[in-house]
């Protein structure tokens, strides 16, 4: 009887092996997907939190001498990650930009598609505006919220 008994069997089949890594790739797929997701905000929320402080320094600077700055050296702000601040020009890892001095602080991404704008109070009140530069510029600035698109600008409602 002994003879007829089959040898237990060590191991895994090919098949099972293939359909792990099939769901392993799927779950990182999905992961790199958040992942990039999630990157793209930060990025986002990074450059508005820049011209946010930089246009907050200029309407300090109005209130306090009643005049518009002319250049970024005349404002009292201290920001991480930016070059020195000369001129009218932003420097930053991610943006490049420059400030308006009549009107707003306008960052482009140097990895997507968009340009954030901010106006500072003494010239107008005026909405935060996300500037899709494509139309995936567009989808990702109303992702962001800012669904009240015209002509690629989109604003918040």
């Amino acid at each position: 009887m002994q003879f007829f008994q089959r040898k237990q069997k060590k191991g895994f089949t090919l098949s099972e092996l293939m359909a792990v890594v099939v769901i392993i790739a799927i779950l990182a797929g999905v992961a790199m997907g958040s992942y990039r997701s999630i990157t793209e905000k930060s990025v986002f929320n990074e450059g508005l939190g820049i011209a946010h402080a930089i246009a907050a320094a200029a309407d300090e600077y109005y209130y306090e001498y009643h005049n518009q700055p002319e250049k970024l050296e005349q404002l009292v702000v201290d920001l991480k990650g930016i070059s020195p601040l000369t001129g009218v020009n932003i420097e930053n890892k991610h943006f490049s930009g420059k400030f308006i001095k009549d009107s707003s602080v306008e960052l482009t991404s140097k990895d997507y598609p968009y340009t954030i704008i901010v106006y500072m109070e003494y010239y107008r009140q005026l909405p935060d505006v996300c500037r899709g530069n494509t139309t995936a510029g567009i989808e990702f600035c109303q992702s962001m919220g800012y669904a009240s698109c015209s002509g690629g600008d989109c604003t918040k409602e």
